[in-house]
């Protein structure tokens, strides 16, 4: 199992902090394998 301790970024104008969560979460996907989040820091 992949597990991921840190994702660290700033949303743009008009994109939320859920959209960093999500675009994260997809990249992850696209890599074989489970994965588990652990935090997320948005600046």
């Amino acid at each position: 199992m992949l597990k991921i301790c840190l994702i660290v970024g700033s949303p743009r104008k008009k994109r939320s902090c859920n959209f960093l969560i999500d675009q994260a979460i997809d990249g992850i996907k696209s890599v074989d394998g489970e994965f588990g989040l652990d935090r997320v820091f948005i600046l």
